[in-house]
């Protein structure tokens, strides 16, 4: 292989990396942009959950828990 066809294989493989590069920073740029759109919602939400969580630790354990069997 002379010189020159080293260095179009060369310069074709550089195009194909920088492109995949490209696609890959703008995959990641559209990933971001779809982020949570309500963000008052989602703090509602995790707000709730928690004071739901810490209803259940002060009620402590289910009066009449299940029981397993295993037969």
């Amino acid at each position: 292989m002379t010189g020159a066809e080293l260095w179009v294989r060369w310069n074709a493989t550089e195009e194909k990396r920088a492109k995949l590069a490209e696609a890959a920073e703008r995959r990641q740029k559209e990933a971001a942009s779809r982020g949570i759109l309500d963000i008052q919602s989602v703090e509602a939400k995790r707000k709730k959950k928690e004071q739901l969580e810490k209803q259940m630790e002060a009620s402590g354990p289910p009066a009449g828990g299940l029981r397993w069997t295993v037969s």
